[in-house]
């Protein structure tokens, strides 16, 4: 077992960082039509988002918070394999023309935890990019076979993949992503329409031995919403021109998520109006302002579950 921490330590770095590759495999690409050299475990992320956003690249990608995906990793080393199972979410995401957020990496052997890390993501017009603790990792955008561009020291292509299984499951009109380092192959990633990285090959070295990992997708599935949540939970009464701070938290089905991700609305703004204001612990907060004698319902709601929502009334006297 502590070997296998080294190993996923010193792959944290990986290729994407500049180590030096170990020498070629001549492990086969399906669909690209070369051979792969050396393969490298970037950071060591079996399921971060391979590129969303752009006309042809979003249909590959779920890209919002709570997606979570999970993977069977085969780890080889020295002729002895272990198996691991890695579990990736996007835990925040941000709107707008640049979206940042954050997401979970974890890998568990024998079901002890191994490893436990948080990523950067960062999706633009033209680029993703994923890092923690290293250069970051830049896939261009739109994602479509042909690509080609720089991530690092590294030289990225993609191309087109009418069929594959992983984990059992066939997928049809796939892209793939292969990483290059002075001519050969580092790593090669498989992108589903819809689901998102579907398989990885990597390889790395620690302690002087080669690791390779072969990961493919056993689940990709989003944290459902449990319910919402207003403070306070009795509806009370303000005078015109008066203010009260409210808050919503959104509770998912899996213990101990939150989601940032809500609406506030007034059913009447013309007597009682709301604003959205600063995070909470778990929620955010609300201004509601009275503006004028009658009775307004304010609601918070759930984004991603519209269906999901609380409600309190205000009383304007």
């Amino acid at each position: 077992m502590n070997f296998v921490r080294n190993a996923l330590a010193a792959c944290l770095v990986g290729l994407i960082a500049g180590c030096s590759p170990p020498a070629a495999t001549g492990l086969s690409l399906p669909g690209s039509g070369t051979r792969a050299g050396p393969l490298g475990d970037p950071l060591l992320t079996s399921g971060l988002p391979g590129s969303l956003g752009g006309e042809a690249s979003d249909q590959y990608y779920p890209l919002q918070p709570f997606f979570s995906w999970t993977y069977a990793v085969q780890i080889v080393s020295n002729g002895a394999t272990t198996s691991a199972e890695d579990v990736v979410r996007i835990e925040s995401l941000s709107s707008g023309g640049t979206r940042t957020g954050t997401l979970s990496i974890k890998r568990t052997i024998g079901g002890n935890l191994v490893f436990d890390g948080i990523g950067a993501l960062q999706v633009s017009g033209t680029e993703v990019s994923i890092s923690r603790d290293g250069p970051a990792e830049i896939i261009k955008l739109p994602l479509k076979a042909g690509n080609e561009w720089s991530s690092g020291t590294l030289k990225a292509r993609s191309f087109k993949v009418a069929r594959l299984v992983a984990g059992g499951k066939t997928y049809q009109d796939l892209i793939g992503i292969s990483y290059s380092k002075d001519g050969e192959v580092v790593a090669v990633r498989y992108l589903a329409p819809g689901v998102g990285i579907v398989k990885q090959l990597t390889r790395g070295k620690a302690d002087s031995a080669v690791v390779e990992t072969h990961s493919e997708l056993t689940s990709a599935r989003i944290v459902a919403v449990a319910k919402v949540t207003l403070t306070p939970a009795a509806s009370f009464s303000l005078t015109p021109g008066a203010t009260a701070a409210i808050s919503a938290v959104v509770a998912m089905a899996e213990e101990g998520l939150y989601s940032q991700d809500l609406s506030f609305s007034s059913s009447n703004a013309l007597i009682a109006a709301v604003v959205k204001g600063t995070s909470a612990p778990t929620g955010l907060k609300a201004t509601v302002t009275a503006i004028s004698t009658g009775s307004a319902t304010i609601t918070a709601k759930s984004d991603q579950d519209p269906t999901k929502l609380a409600t309190i009334s205000v009383e304007v006297k």
